[in-house]
């Protein structure tokens, strides 16, 4: 698909010019839909030359009295039409037996406990437990549900001292990306009712070898008391028992963001520096008393490194190497100005992720978009492969504070997945705990095929559903990309899935560029200017599908969150009639303005329309800057999250608005707003289950699928 924008601009102006004596087409009636009004306050914005009027530049405001009236209204809109569908309560029945199922995490083991996060099927929020050996009794440390009945207060990470004495864990409220740790000790816990710490979002605690405290990364406060999120984070070190106002802060001389590990028995320490998402630099701190002699570590050809562990006196990070597919590296700790040595070559497939375990290395790959774990000794040598249970995916490995054993969480489309142990000293693999499926599920196959993208370039698609292997039959199908920052679309155990699937339809997942499935390249062909062809990727899996009678134009749905749903959006208003329906969660629409809202570190994914070039690749697929009002777009729910702290609420309530007005066909434009949810993340089960019933319930009415029970309806 080319992308045309401007050629067509020109060609438009030129007929124009020579034409203008014809007759001009009758316009469209004034709001025919009965959409909610909304009073038009354009502006107007110069970027290099160009003008560009945003007619919905008061959606920004959400505190502005006709926007909160605008939203009521939508909202209003919104339900009377759902509530006018049929098989909604079917739909959020399914959804709520397929999602009650038991889930663990992967345990953590330290200094004799064990811990982990476990859900018994419907709970709104997982449970944090402790067990005082493998085969001990669980305890709870922590209920959030206990906490806050209505279910949007969430257990967002936790850590344990090195003695297994306390543990720190962070609470995140309706969903907020911004959250506040809180400690309590091990045995006996006693949940406080005041934080510790404050004005942090994704910081990890790195603990002192003494368990006496620990080190974090937070935003700088502002004169009216708050966090300035848009700052660089700093590093502060934080003594157990004492206020967070008399907290040290840490390398001061280190400018952009900045976060702390620990070395186990040593007190030096690591700091990374990021900047944006694609550039890192690490330095070793190995004096805490004189906190800026930082020793700078070199890795030539590499921009970015992940910590992986420590082995020895070496430290184990993780490269992109010359291919982009990864590799890994050792730096002697005593020696930390010196080379490092590759321990792991790059190989054909990608690494994901890695551990260390006493002198092993467990490597993480990805073989087209499907996991395989090898196991390596401490100079790069395999000793063997892991067998997995099928084709999968690897969501969780983890491996204890003294190095002797990992976990990994193994889960496939069909199956919720099991938890395995791996023991490095017996190099052996145990089943640690298995989940079963809720009862009542079809049996459902998935398959991997290929498509080629504009550019000729093979792009890898799953397609679950039932009797995928047999001959392809037509059927409602659910086509879902994401398509940027590295995040790949990996097989998963997902209620949502299910139950589209319950309802005669099939769920297509297309591995598109951007995404990390086939290494950084992957990631860098789908970013910036490469947004473009990941758009086209998109439109080449809805396009494969249809040619090879898995759907047809009036049966295809498109679903995506976040990245994915901005994608969506301009595959949608570039080929409008490519779709029947589009489903478009908390996504990020206006790409001239998504920098303005506590997201400037996404440069390096998108650009910024500051910068003359990267100005016109955004503006030629921001997805609310190329609204035609001519056309008929599929039927569409754009839905948001009013606590959204990672992509601002008002993307949506733009795009919503610029579709309406100009939505040429009766096809219904809905608004879906959650009034106490972040930005997809943490959500209550409840909230969850009601969520999707209002997405696929719409998108079933407008493919006029029949539902059945759960049987196949074709």
């Amino acid at each position: 698909m080319k992308h045309t924008r401007f050629a067509s601009l020109l060609i438009f102006a030129l007929v124009s010019a020579c034409s203008s004596q014809n007759e001009k087409p009758a316009t469209k009636p004034e709001n025919p839909y009965g959409y909610p009004p909304l009073a038009s306050q354009s502006v107007t914005d110069n970027y290099h030359g160009e003008e560009v009027t945003d007619d919905f530049r008061i959606l920004e405001d959400e505190q502005h009295s006709e926007v909160v009236k605008w939203l009521a209204a939508e909202d209003r809109y919104t339900e009377q039409r759902l509530g006018q569908l049929s098989s909604a309560e079917f739909i959020r029945q399914r959804l709520t037996e397929l999602s009650n199922y038991e889930r663990t995490s992967a345990p953590t083991e330290v200094a004799g406990h064990w811990f982990y996060l476990q859900n018994d099927g419907l709970q709104d929020q997982s449970v944090l437990y402790v067990r005082q050996s493998d085969s001990g009794a669980p305890h709870i440390v922590i209920d959030p549900n206990q906490l806050d009945p209505s279910g949007t207060t969430s257990i967002h990470d936790y850590s344990v001292s090195p003695d297994g004495k306390t543990i720190a864990y962070s609470l995140s409220e309706q969903g907020s990306d911004w959250v506040d740790w809180y400690i309590t000790p091990v045995v006996e816990p006693n949940p406080p009712t005041q934080p510790v710490i404050s004005g942090v979002k994704f910081t990890q605690l790195a603990w002192t070898k003494d368990s006496k405290g620990f080190y974090y990364s937070r935003y700088p406060k502002t004169s009216d008391g708050g966090y300035d999120g848009q700052a660089p984070v700093q590093t502060y070190f934080h003594k157990l028992g004492s206020a967070q106002t008399q907290d040290k802060r840490i390398a001061t001389g280190i400018k952009n963001d900045s976060y702390i590990y620990t070395l186990p028995d040593t007190s030096a320490l690591l700091i990374k520096e990021t900047s944006g998402f694609d550039k890192n630099r690490w330095y070793l701190l190995a004096d805490v008393k004189q906190p800026n002699e930082l020793i700078a570590i070199n890795f030539p050809d590499n921009e970015f490194a992940t910590f992986i562990g420590r082995s020895g006196q070496s430290l184990i990070f993780k490269l992109r190497g010359k291919q982009g597919r990864g590799l890994l590296a050792a730096l002697d700790i005593q020696q930390p100005r010196q080379s490092q040595k590759i321990v792991v070559e790059e190989q054909q497939q990608t690494l994901a992720d890695a551990v260390v375990i006493d002198d092993q290395i467990i490597a993480h790959y990805l073989d087209k978009a499907q996991s395989r774990l090898v196991i390596l000794n401490s100079k790069g040598h395999v000793l063997r492969e892991l067998a997995l249970p099928g084709q999968g995916h690897i969501s969780e490995l983890t491996a204890d504070k003294v190095g002797r054993e990992a976990f990994f969480k193994f889960e496939q489309f069909t199956q919720p997945g099991s938890i395995y142990r791996y023991q490095a000293a017996q190099q052996r693999t145990t089943l640690w705990r298995s989940f079963k499926q809720p009862a009542g599920v079809d049996n459902y196959q998935a398959k991997q095929i290929t498509y080629t993208s504009t550019d000729g370039q093979p792009i890898p698609m799953f397609i679950v559903g039932k009797d995928v292997k047999s001959e392809p039959t037509a059927r409602p199908t659910l086509l879902i990309a994401y398509g940027g920052f590295g995040i790949s679309m990996l097989p998963t155990y997902n209620p949502a899935w299910l139950t589209w699937l319950e309802l005669g339809g099939q769920v297509a997942i297309a591995n598109v560029r951007g995404g990390g499935e086939f290494g950084e390249q992957w990631h860098d062909a789908g970013r910036l200017a490469g947004k473009l062809q990941v758009i086209d990727d998109i439109e080449g899996a809805a396009q494969y599908l249809i040619k090879h009678q898995y759907t047809t134009h009036t049966q295809l749905a498109f679903y995506g969150r976040s990245n994915g749903a901005m994608l969506g959006a301009a595959v949608m208003v570039e080929s409008p009639k490519l779709f029947n329906v589009a489903l478009l969660d908390n996504g990020l629409f206006d790409m001239l303005r998504y920098q303005t809202a506590n997201a400037k570190a996404w440069f390096t994914e998108y650009g910024l329309s500051s910068d003359a070039s990267q100005f016109n690749t955004l503006y030629n697929y921001s997805p609310l800057h190329n609204i035609d009002k001519t056309s008929c777009y599929p039927a569409t729910i754009v839905s948001t999250s009013q606590n959204n702290t990672r992509v601002a609420p008002w993307h949506s309530y733009k795009l919503a608005a610029a579709l309406q007005r100009a939505q040429n066909c009766d096809k219904p434009i809905l608004l879906l707003t959650q009034p106490s949810a972040g930005h997809l993340n943490d959500r209550p089960t409840w909230m969850t289950i009601e969520h999707v019933s209002k997405l696929w319930t719409f998108a079933a009415n407008k493919l006029n699928m029949t539902v059945t029970q759960g049987k196949d309806s074709e």
